[in-house]
């Protein structure tokens, strides 16, 4: 079994990626390669030190907008690493607990964890009706890490293109204003018909692994000290 940690990147997040790395060299084993995926002008400016240690991949184009990019770019991950299992996080999060492939496998299957769809104030449930089809009365996105058979990326984007006519990128930058969520789709899409595929369990039943913060609320000088505990 081959295992990648794939992470997908960009410039403006290089500072909390650092940290993000660091923590991987202290906690993470097990992982074939540390595989960063960004678009060519940010593919560009990351120098040789980096080069020597990780996977860097380019995703050949860069769109207007690079946040709709990105979740694309994570659905298509079989498609940046052959390897047998994904692992997927973000520039923002770091490991705050040794971890391997394993520890996100139960019975040789990975673990999705998932959640009860709790209020109104939930903005997801109507947009992963409008790209799948159908509702669900759980959410799957609790938090990082999520760990994906490679199998699974084209199984959930031929759904997608027969339901709508067209490749998932055209679907993604067709809709209105980020009205799409990668993770939410892809596990409910899972759950559904790759259900075999993973143990589902709520979020409370599983341990975490990450600090996850938010990179757009900036990289202050109180957060850089708590994360560096990690690293």
């Amino acid at each position: 079994m081959t295992t990648d940690l794939m992470i997908r990147t960009y410039h403006g997040d290089f500072n909390w990626l650092e940290f993000c790395l660091q923590s991987t060299i202290r906690h993470a084993s097990g992982f074939r390669n540390v595989v960063l995926v960004m678009d060519d002008a940010d593919a560009a400016m990351v120098g040789p030190s980096y080069r020597e240690k990780y996977k860097i991949v380019s995703t050949g184009t860069t769109w207007k907008d690079g946040y709709i990019q990105q979740m694309n770019d994570k659905l298509h991950g079989d498609l940046h690493s052959d390897a047998d299992y994904i692992v997927h996080t973000d520039s923002d999060c770091v490991w705050t607990r040794d971890i391997t492939p394993e520890s996100l496998m139960e019975g040789g299957k990975p673990v999705w964890l998932m959640h009860p769809f709790g209020g109104d104030e939930n903005p997801w449930p109507p947009i992963v009706l409008a790209a799948l089809g159908f509702n669900s009365e759980y959410s799957f996105m609790r938090r990082h890490p999520f760990m994906v058979p490679r199998n699974i990326y084209k199984g959930y984007r031929d759904f997608m293109e027969n339901r709508h006519q067209m490749p998932l990128r055209d679907y993604i930058i067709s809709q209105p204003y980020r009205q799409f969520i990668e993770y939410e789709s892809l596990g409910c899409w899972a759950f559904k018909h790759a259900h075999d595929a993973f143990v589902w369990k709520d979020q409370a039943d599983f341990p975490t692994f990450v600090r996850q913060e938010w990179s757009w609320g900036g990289l202050t000088e109180e957060i850089q000290k708590e994360l560096q505990q990690h690293c």
